[in-house]
């Protein structure tokens, strides 16, 4: 009777392991789903000017797991010039700290997940004299 219990607590031992083995170990599929974002424009010609045009959109967009630690960002509505929403590629680590290595050479980025719900970031991108910096805030559904 005990080698019954040996061989039946190995064989649910082995299952358990493989249960554990077999659930997905991916940080950014937890921030995965629909978000509301807050988006604060703002573009400016000269340096040390004040930017010459500020705006306030509020966007239902979406965050999307790529792979285990890279996440798409769906945070606005397609400006006039453009054919597609605002999207930015960021990478995610453990803390929820995020970073973009996609932006040119005057870009700059930081942002950070406070939860499993609420995110806020800025990216910024110019050269020549302009640019543009979105300030965002993000709360999931």
């Amino acid at each position: 009777m005990s080698r019954i219990i040996k061989i039946v607590t190995i064989f649910c031992f082995t299952l358990i392991s493989l249960g554990f083995l077999a659930c997905e170990r991916s940080i950014s599929k937890k921030y995965d789903g629909d978000f509301y974002f807050t988006t604060i424009r703002s573009a400016r010609n000269y340096p040390g000017l004040p930017p010459n045009y500020v705006d306030e959109v509020y966007f239902h967009g979406s965050i999307e797991a790529e792979t285990d630690t890279r996440l798409k960002i769906t945070y606005a509505p397609k400006l006039l010039h453009e054919s597609e929403n605002e999207v930015i590629y960021v990478d995610v680590d453990e803390n929820g700290e995020l970073s973009c290595s996609d932006l040119g050479i005057h870009g700059h980025f930081e942002g950070k997940f406070s939860n499993k719900r609420t995110l806020s970031f800025i990216v910024s991108d110019g050269g020549l004299g302009g640019g543009y910096t979105n300030n965002v805030h993000g709360e999931k559904e």
